[in-house]
């Protein structure tokens, strides 16, 4: 459904039929989870922090190893990398919403 909506929030704004309302509208919610995703981002980086400081490594270059097989599979080397990962989503989703 979600969607559909903003595909047809596309032909609104295509055909030029928007109004002040619903662009102060869209604005408020491009601002409000712009700020939402960088304090995820701040709390991941504080998480990572610690991955890091543990394991004398960047998560970079944690992620690259892990991915190779070069680190084992330790259940805290799992959750550095779903971290990591979820970082590099929330990362994605910032510069997205920032360059709109």
């Amino acid at each position: 459904m979600t969607v559909l909506n903003i595909k047809g929030l596309e032909k609104i704004f295509e055909k030029n039929l928007s109004d002040e309302y619903l662009e102060k509208g869209i604005s408020k919610i491009i601002s409000y989870e712009i700020a939402k995703t960088t304090k995820e981002l701040e709390e991941l980086k504080e998480e990572l922090k610690v991955y890091e400081e543990r394991f004398k490594m960047s998560s970079e270059d944690f992620f690259s190893k892990f991915s190779n097989g070069e680190l084992g599979d330790n259940a805290d080397l799992f959750e550095w990398s779903a971290l990591y990962q979820m970082y590099l989503r929330a990362s994605e989703r910032l510069s997205i919403l920032k360059s709109e």
